[in-house]
């Protein structure tokens, strides 16, 4: 049986005045485990004259893994999600961008962006349109963090329940010959992110394995019509599908 402890978030008179990252922290009562901050995300301002916003720095994949393995953050299969989200004990969280989430995404999840998709008409700054040229010649698609990302899911997540962050397909903390430190993905930079800036214990985040692509794999119930050939433009998709004994 599924076993997940809860851990009771306390809210900060400052927390509506603050941004994520900064030297304030929300203090948190924990049941199990606790976060230590193992290398620090960096916020710097802009300097570019036409933006004053600040832009947030994450570290190397390999700090964010270490930190989230040291936690033990627990990856849970999709029909285990749903069983917590019925019993109400959990939130389904969606961090991909909007344009992904408002295509299709599980019918319970709710939606806080971890990262928007960048345009000529919402880049902000030369960084970003520059960022955005370079990315799209190149295939890829652009994207930068959202700052609020952290406020957007303490708002979602009431105190006593757990979030459950999911992303495309998944990736992974399991350390492999091949991938020493697992498979980075959207939704476990996510909850690294919400560990670091306080809004959340450790005993509140759990990861989905196999995100979106997975939740279609154990035939469970979207909001629109989930197309699977958007998940392989994630290299993570190839094993959450072998997972399921499916081929692409």
């Amino acid at each position: 049986m599924l076993q997940i402890n809860f851990a009771q978030r306390v809210a900060s008179p400052a927390a509506a005045s603050t941004g994520p990252f900064v030297s304030h922290r929300v203090p948190v009562r924990s049941t199990g485990r606790q976060y230590r901050k193992s290398s620090q995300v960096v916020k710097a301002q802009s300097s570019d004259n036409s933006a004053t916003a600040t832009v947030t720095r994450l570290p190397h994949w390999d700090k964010i893994w270490e930190a989230l393995s040291q936690q033990n953050i627990p990856s849970i299969q999709p029909i285990d999600a749903q069983v917590l989200l019925k019993d109400g004990k959990a939130v389904l969280i969606d961090v991909r961008p909007d344009e992904e989430f408002q295509k299709a995404h599980p019918a319970p999840a709710l939606h806080a962006p971890a990262f928007r998709i960048i345009k000529p008409t919402n880049a902000g700054n030369f960084s970003s349109l520059l960022k955005w040229a370079v990315m799209t010649s190149q295939g890829v698609t652009a994207t930068q963090i959202v700052e609020e990302f952290p406020e957007k899911v303490a708002s979602l997540v009431p105190a006593g329940k757990i979030a459950i962050i999911m992303c495309e397909s998944g990736g992974s903390l399991d350390s492999s010959p091949q991938f020493k430190t697992g498979r980075q993905s959207r939704s476990l930079t996510a909850a690294y992110r919400l560990l670091d800036s306080g809004k959340l214990s450790a005993d509140c985040v759990v990861h989905l394995k196999g995100g979106a692509l997975g939740w279609d794999l154990s035939r469970l119930s979207f909001n629109g019509e989930y197309d699977r050939s958007v998940a392989f433009k994630s290299p993570n998709a190839i094993e959450v599908m072998a997972s399921y004994g499916e081929q692409q």
